[in-house]
């Protein structure tokens, strides 16, 4: 049964939408946990400087940042929750902290998903939590690091569409 299923895109590829639509497909509750979950911690002048509204006042030490989501998911895991992750994989730094949390664990699913440039610059645009060029950045090398078990293109299908189709084909895979 898979126990952890992993979303991987840019900045608004439309991770969220994908999770929050498929959860009430699935047969048992899984948990949606997202690195944005822990952003949403950080006091709010950092928090507005991780949007891009404002200049940073403190130094955030990213390192840990990501190393604790990659652990806080292998902990909720370990204590037996089914999980929806979505962190963003885009670079050699990120692919070693997934490995050394996550890499193991072999009850899992990995998503990849697909959306042009042009479209997640213009969601970048009409959201209001995201610094835009973020998209850009990771764009290069956000399938580099990761295998995938199948994908999504979240340009042409909407989320509920999506949902659907990673139901289908959760039902017709075995991690």
């Amino acid at each position: 049964m898979t126990k952890l299923i992993y979303l991987n895109g840019t900045s608004s590829s439309g991770k969220t939408s994908l999770a929050t639509a498929l959860q009430p497909l699935l047969s048992e509750p899984f948990l949606f946990f997202s690195i944005d979950t822990v952003l949403y911690t950080l006091p709010p002048s950092e928090l507005r400087a991780v949007m891009g509204k404002a200049s940073y006042t403190r130094e955030l030490d990213w390192n840990s940042l990501f190393s604790g989501y990659f652990a806080c998911v292998r902990a909720l895991l370990n204590h037996g929750n089914l999980v929806i992750a979505d962190c963003p994989v885009y670079n050699a730094d990120m692919a070693e902290r997934f490995q050394r949390s996550l890499g193991d664990f072999e009850q899992i699913v990995k998503i990849k998903l697909d959306c042009p440039l042009e479209v997640l610059e213009q969601r970048e645009k009409e959201r209001s939590d995201r610094t835009l060029g973020l998209a850009r950045r990771q764009f290069p090398a956000i399938h580099d690091f990761l295998s995938y078990d199948f994908a999504v293109d979240t340009s042409e299908d909407l989320p509920q569409v999506g949902a659907e189709l990673v139901l289908a084909a959760l039902k017709s895979h075995r991690p």
